[in-house]
């Protein structure tokens, strides 16, 4: 759950034995894939749906009615580690639409596409112009 700060405290959720991991960067969203910073970080609220689900997710075998459906799932990625560092390489080379040019965010280019968007000033090696 989320809570503005400026508003609330958050005191049912903590109370109720909710953890707050930190807060969120400030940004709303605005379409489907676009995100507008806003100046609001809000705190993030989250709790456990089965008990004591955090240390079982990270022991280092899984309990065995977990680890059947891992097992079941076949892996997302089949590229070498290579291949892995070639493309964050790459990637970082590219401005992040939230955050301009700071930040490692290859993995949202992974996952979501091109942007075409360059960083300013970059060596043309990195992409096409």
């Amino acid at each position: 759950s989320f809570v503005d700060p400026q508003l609330f405290r958050g005191t049912a959720y903590k109370v109720s034995g909710w953890i707050n991991p930190g807060a969120t960067a400030g940004f709303a969203r605005h379409a489907a894939d676009y995100y507008v910073a806003h100046d609001r970080p809000k705190q993030l609220w989250v709790r456990e749906l089965v008990p004591r689900a955090r240390g079982q997710l990270r022991a280092e075998k899984l309990p065995p009615a977990w680890a059947a459906v891992e097992a079941a799932v076949p892996p997302r990625c089949r590229d070498s580690t290579k291949t892995l560092r070639a493309l964050t390489a790459h990637l970082n080379c590219w401005a992040h639409p939230r955050r301009g040019c700071s930040g490692d965010w290859s993995s949202a280019w992974a996952t979501r596409g091109w942007s075409g968007r360059r960083r300013k000033n970059h060596a043309p090696a990195c992409g096409p112009s």
